[in-house]
């Protein structure tokens, strides 16, 4: 396992295999939401990203939406929602509650944001709005409506 898995699950508190599985559900949402140009670039700075989003995408099964999820998520944050919504759809996919996502979520942006060009942290930032904020409780003066989900 490459340093990165085996510094973003020590930092999250889970293992190996679940921490790739929720890196390759991370670069996912990231592809389909960056131009691949972008996307490509980033993969070169990312130890194995190929490699752990081919493992992602071979080891999940196509879901629905999460059972109206989504929905309730576009009511609650809408321009954010569409972000948040892939997320919560490629965690569930990993095998993940949408609590386990909601805590490792902001720890594999950190710890990914770490391995890029500042360049990409922007790209990355521009393709997730809102999501890290969003999940980790930060709007000022506002109830965190990700918690309405939970």
């Amino acid at each position: 396992m490459n340093e990165l898995i085996t510094n973003l699950a020590r930092k999250a508190g889970i293992d190996g295999i679940t921490a790739r599985k929720g890196l390759g559900a991370l670069l996912s949402t990231i592809q389909k939401s960056v131009p691949p140009d972008v996307f490509s670039r980033l993969c070169k700075e990312i130890p194995d990203a190929g490699g752990t989003l081919s493992s992602f995408q071979n080891a999940v099964k196509p879901s629905s939406d999460g059972g109206g999820l989504l929905d309730l998520a576009g009511g609650l944050l809408g321009k954010d929602a569409g972000a948040l919504g892939t997320l919560i759809s490629k965690f569930s996919q990993a095998g993940f509650s949408v609590e386990g996502a909601k805590s490792f979520i902001p720890i594999a942006l950190s710890v990914l944001k770490d391995e890029v060009s500042p360049d990409l942290v922007q790209h990355i930032d521009a393709a997730l709005p809102g999501v890290s904020t969003l999940l980790s409780g930060e709007q000022t003066g506002q109830t965190n409506p990700i918690r309405k989900l939970l």
